[in-house]
């Protein structure tokens, strides 16, 4: 469009984008800032303040109207949009209309039509994107020579549609974009379309046959069928397509792919949810410069040992391929892959010859039926992350060959079958995240005491659910350690070390019955939140008036807490359940306090005065048995909630107009 216009904005585009002012989307959409977007509208303003019909561009469609039912517009207009939204009948407008608008290059018509005779009109028109519901009512001698673009998504027009012809008129058509159109059962002739690069028939619900004159097509680089539930089958004329790089049939009927001819630029193939696509065909090797292959939730029961050939796919991804059993030996001849997505489908075994995948940086199985991992996976060297979340088939010892994965940045096992973690773990440098939640089977992780303090990158550990784990050796040599979490391990005794973990952001420990004590936790001083929640036996956590960085603190039904700790700035404060708990002399001090939970805390009698809390926002105090007074509450601005249900005692509640409360 901006070639054919004599714009040349490649360079300005680039700062633009340093500038984070616009940025080119995964679909090649151009998004622009607000504030750009109204810098240029208001200089299209100053071009005429009184005049819009001799500025460049209409973008207000009160004001376009306005113009063309004057007849006011100009040769200076240069673009139109006419967007009338969800009218139930179309707006028309006539050809006299038009008769001013002589160097018109972009028509936006939503909700409107053209009629009348368009003899000599529009001829500079270069994109017109029309959106009717009605294709009943055409203009005649609309000659459309120089169209670069054609947008008619969403709109009611049929394969029969008398525009075609004025569409055809242009021997510059690059971009044809027929997104939608739900009436469409076969899609137009294309003889006349010989420089055509884009083609889009996405969400064409009722398309049966595409013609087979898209063999003429040899300047097509993408075509997008993507919803095209009910087409079958694809005309074998699409595989002579020599320059098309991106095939999109995504939760279309696509049965086959026919791949017969040099299709040997095609780099992106997607069949998604493509349920009656049950194999790939031999001819798929053909495809030498194929780079992602992505056939998720397809009905694909095997691959062809062919494709092995495809030496330069970087991504295969076969998630949710329920009926996918096994994988071709030959999948280790792919040298370029970096990531292989098997997740969801009934792989058992992965080949021996996945080791040769050198390049390799993703290993995605999760919730596979993978037994155990290759001897030859420890060869790459180049990978970041296996993913094996919930394999539940995957079970035994990790071997001391994992030291061998010296790129590995994240290692996820939970709800795996796996026992033991080899002491070589100590050598991955370079580990951000391991997760084990939910190996039920761990009962101790390696003791690693100088070689844990290699994992310096290590940021993430997830124990939950390891029903069986009684210690965590070498916890305070994990010195960058910012996530830490474990839930439900119920054997665990101690966490000796977490005092030293000063990098820590987030702390969980839940549901650890056999927790006592925590240690000293006043190093923590870059802790905002920690949750220590329903460790039945836990009586004590030292050092929390320490934590001048803690914002939030979640401490429900802890059995021991009698007072409530002083923490200037703290937002907030959930200790419901906390049965004990009835010295609340601190509470008028927490001047950032926006959220207090003190629901069930039974032996609490009377609330300081709240009124130095300003920002307080929520107040749930249901349950509280005994409580008698809550004094202040009449001085809380931002309050807008207050839940005080089965607290008998408590009366004399001011009038709060702006506060939704429950009693």
């Amino acid at each position: 469009m901006w070639k054919d216009c004599e714009f040349f904005p490649t360079e300005g585009i680039e700062v633009l984008c340093l500038m984070s002012l616009i940025k080119i989307g995964d679909d090649h959409e151009l998004w622009m800032h607000d504030q750009l977007r109204d810098l240029g509208r208001e200089i299209v303003r100053q071009e005429n303040y009184n005049e819009p019909g001799k500025r460049s561009r209409l973008w207000r469609t009160e004001e376009a109207v306005d113009v063309l039912e004057r007849q006011e517009g100009s040769a200076n207009v240069k673009g139109i949009r006419l967007n009338f939204g969800i009218e139930l009948v179309d707006y028309c407008f006539g050809n006299e209309e038009f008769t001013n608008l002589s160097n018109l290059r972009f028509l936006q018509l939503h909700s409107a039509n053209l009629a009348g005779d368009f003899r000599r009109l529009l001829s500079k028109l270069r994109w017109p994107c029309w959106r009717t519901r009605s294709s009943a009512v055409q203009p005649a001698n609309l000659h459309l020579k120089n169209l670069v673009i054609v947008d008619l998504s969403y709109s009611s027009i049929r394969e029969d549609w008398s525009g075609w012809i004025s569409i055809k008129m242009s021997v510059k058509l690059k971009v044809l974009d027929l997104t939608g159109c739900r009436n469409l059962q076969q899609s137009p002739d294309f003889s006349s379309f010989l420089v055509l690069e884009r083609l889009i028939l996405e969400d064409c619900r009722s398309l049966v046959a595409v013609d087979p004159s898209i063999g003429h097509l040899q300047h097509l680089v993408f075509l997008n069928l993507r919803k095209c539930f009910k087409l079958k089958k694809l005309p074998a004329q699409l595989s002579s397509m020599k320059a098309l790089t991106e095939l999109l049939i995504d939760g279309s009927g696509i049965q086959e792919i026919p791949i017969s001819g040099p299709m040997r630029k095609l780099e992106i193939l997607c069949g998604r949810e493509c349920k009656d696509l049950t194999e790939l065909p031999d001819s798929i090797g053909r495809l030498t410069s194929l780079v992602d292959l992505v056939l998720d939730s397809a009905s694909i029961s095997k691959l062809p040992d062919s494709i092995g050939s495809l030496v330069e796919l970087r991504h295969l991804s076969l998630k949710n391929c329920k009926s996918l059993g096994e994988l071709p030996d030959s999948i280790g001849h792919m040298s370029s892959l970096t990531e292989l997505n098997l997740s969801g489908t009934k792989v058992r075994r992965l080949p021996t010859s996945v080791g040769n995948l050198s390049n390799l940086e993703v290993l995605n199985i999760d919730g596979s039926l993978v037994e155990e991992f290759p001897v030859t996976l420890w060869m790459l060297d180049n990978l970041e992350k296996i993913n094996a979340s919930k394999c539940k088939e995957l079970k035994g010892s990790i071997p001391e060959e994992l030291q061998r994965l010296s790129s590995l940045k994240l290692l996820t096992l939970d709800h795996t079958q796996v026992d033991s973690l080899p002491t070589s773990i100590g050598g991955l440098s370079h580990l951000q995240s391991l997760d084990l939640t939910g190996c039920k089977r761990l009962q101790t992780l390696p003791e690693l005491p100088d070689s844990l303090i290699c994992l310096r990158k290590l940021s993430e550990l997830r124990l939950c659910e390891c029903s069986e784990l009684k210690e965590v050796p070498g916890l305070g040599d994990l010195l960058f350690l910012e996530k830490l979490e474990i839930i439900s391990c119920t054997m665990l005794a101690n966490l000796d070390g977490l005092e030293k973990l000063e990098s820590l952001r987030f702390l969980i420990i839940s549901k650890c019955e056999s927790i006592e004590r925590l240690p000293d936790l006043s190093n923590l001083r870059k802790l905002p939140s920690l949750h220590a929640s329903y460790c039945q036996n836990l009586v004590e956590v030292p050092g929390l008036e320490s934590l001048h960085g803690l914002e939030s603190l979640y401490m429900p039904c802890s059995s021991s807490l009698e007072k409530l700790p002083k923490l200037s700035n703290v937002r907030l404060l959930y200790l419901a359940q906390c049965k004990k708990l009835h010295d609340l002399s601190e509470l008028e001090e927490l001047e950032s306090l926006e959220l207090l939970n003190l629901a069930g805390c039974k032996a609490i009698r009377r609330l300081p005065n709240l009124s130095n809390l300003q920002r307080l926002r929520a107040l749930e105090m249901q349950g509280c048995e005994n409580l008698l007074e809550i004094p202040g509450l009449e001085e809380l601005n931002s309050l807008r909630t207050l839940n005080i249900s089965d607290c008998p005692w408590v009366q004399n509640i001011p009038g709060l107009p702006n506060v939704t409360v429950t009693c």
